[in-house]
């Protein structure tokens, strides 16, 4: 057996060792566990290279001077900062028998399971049986992605239901709800694992499934098969009723003429014909409108002084088109959030189409642009470059996607009174909950521009932080941009709901981060 290969096999032997730790979550409080994993990043950085993390080191990571090694306990101590959540409803079954979740670092275990198991076996599957190559990367196969899949979902599902319960008693909505969720985890986690130009994907693959885990435990799995449309909403019986095929037909006819018209690769076409469908069946004509919006500010951005970008070099590469990495990064989040949040998959659009825009207008900038972090001149079209008529045309689209959610909503409301459609209902059934606003009509219209508010506060810190992203961690090559797309779409998605929680209920979060 070959030394490099050997080295990987012990490496992902003790990359699974070390998830078998996750199970002791169901014992610790995330500052508990935070602790924990601050001590094994310690001993990683400071004792392990005496006795034997050298050896187990790949000749890249010893140029850089970094090891996956680090970012492991990193991860996961960022993790237990960051995925404390509630764990109510996991099975509702035994939660009506009295059963309630005992722990709140459920998601952190799925996502560590993710990271230790998924991951491990995704190499050990490539390794092993060999295969195609992925179209995306030449160095990841087919196998090893179906290896992640295939170990990955049991394993994040039984740590995360042991993490919250402390055995494993499951009932059937536990399965159809959380195994839903941990088999979506180890799709996007695998997928993202797989995306090439990574320093270390120990970084990126447990906070995208834990953040998966999080949105999707409690979604209506079946209610979804079943075709049942979202409580209170008016219509027909079914989301899969004449509208939404319509809908339908309008996205592929789309997907056709962006194609036709090579605006987009034909994989891309396919991919992005896609995520429009997940947002047509989550959020209807109203958030497939905002889908639209953000294609047409990005496209259209794109081609304003096209001639003037070629002739200076800083013009997108292969005419404008966008690739099927542009169209994964910049669609998984929206997509996923539109079956779950409409705040979450507006303000992830909002914030992706102000990048796109103000890369696009700044480009044509004749005034001065900076990079944010170093503040220091750059040249147009630089990678984290901020100029003032990009920055203001970023802030404009921005504004426009937040004005744009408010009016529909207040419009929509003025049309259909307590006759809710179903975008609002969706909104009211779920987003009001999740900022702890009364969802009564008496105080609809009155929450509504504050909510607007932080949607947009929200993809202004998204857009603001992918310029200092892409200036110091894509311009280095630690990450590529897909990457920096999909951490800046989820944050913004994220944001509206933290900030409100920050602002309404501040010893919240505390007590969450101090509660088994």
């Amino acid at each position: 057996m070959k030394a490099d290969t050997t080295r990987e096999i012990i490496r992902k032997l003790l990359h699974m060792a070390m998830g078998l730790f996750a199970v002791a979550l169901h014992w610790l409080s995330p500052w508990q566990a935070a602790l924990c994993a601050l001590a094994a990043l310690c001993h990683n950085l400071w004792l392990f290279p005496h006795y034997g993390r050298r050896k187990l080191e790949r000749p890249e990571e010893k140029t850089l001077g970094y090891s996956g090694m680090i970012g492991y306990p990193a991860i996961v101590l960022t993790l237990c900062l960051l995925l404390p959540s509630s764990a109510a409803g996991l099975d509702p079954v035994r939660q009506a028998s009295g059963a309630e979740p005992t722990n709140v670092l459920w998601a952190a275990a799925g996502a560590w399971g993710l990271l230790a198991f998924g991951d491990a076996f995704a190499a050990l599957f490539g390794l092993g049986l060999k295969g195609p190559a992925l179209p995306w990367n030449p160095r990841k196969r087919w196998t090893g992605l179906l290896g992640f899949i295939l170990v990955g979902t049991p394993a994040a599902f039984a740590l995360a239901y042991f993490s919250a319960y402390g055995d494993l008693r499951i009932s059937g909505p536990a399965l159809v709800g959380l195994g839903g969720a941990c088999l979506l985890a180890a799709l996007v986690g695998g997928v993202v694992e797989t995306l090439p130009g990574q320093i270390d994907d120990n970084l990126t693959v447990p906070l995208a499934a834990g953040l998966v885990l999080l949105l999707f435990a409690r979604f209506p799995w079946g209610e979804l098969l079943l075709g049942r449309t979202v409580p209170g909403a008016v219509g027909p019986p079914s989301v899969w009723g004449p509208p939404l095929l319509l809908l339908l037909l309008l996205n592929a006819a789309l997907a056709t003429v962006a194609w036709y018209r090579r605006w987009v690769t034909a994989a891309s076409a396919w991919m992005g014909a896609f995520w429009g469908a997940l947002v047509a069946a989550g959020l209807g004509w109203e958030g497939y409108g905002f889908l639209l919006l953000f294609y047409l500010l990005a496209n259209g951005s794109t081609y304003v002084g096209l001639g003037r970008k070629r002739a200076l070099g800083i013009a997108e590469s292969d005419g404008g088109r966008r690739g099927t990495q542009s169209v994964f990064s910049k669609g998984l989040f929206p997509a996923l959030f539109a079956l779950v949040s409409p705040v979450a998959c507006v303000a992830s659009l909002a914030a992706y189409a102000a990048d796109t825009v103000a890369s696009e207008v700044g480009k044509l900038s004749r005034g001065r642009t900076l990079l944010l972090w170093s503040r220091r001149t750059s040249r147009a079209g630089e990678p984290g470059g901020v100029s003032l008529a990009g920055t203001a045309s970023g802030l404009a689209a921005a504004g426009l996607f937040s004005g744009a959610f408010l009016s529909v909503l207040m419009l929509q409301h003025r049309l259909y009174g307590t006759a809710l459609p179903r975008f609002q209902a969706a909104f009211l059934r779920a987003d009001l909950i999740r900022f702890g606003f009364p969802t009564g009509w008496a105080q609809f219209t009155r929450w509504m521009p504050f909510v607007a508010l932080l949607l947009f506060v929200s993809a202004t810190i998204a857009f603001f932080l992918e310029s200092v992203l892409n200036e110091t961690v894509a311009a280095r090559g630690w990450f590529p941009k897909p990457i920096i797309h999909l951490l800046t779409g989820a944050l913004a998605g994220l944001l509206p709901f933290l900030l409100a929680t920050v602002l309404s209920r501040p010893c919240d979060i505390l007590a969450l981060w101090m509660a088994r």
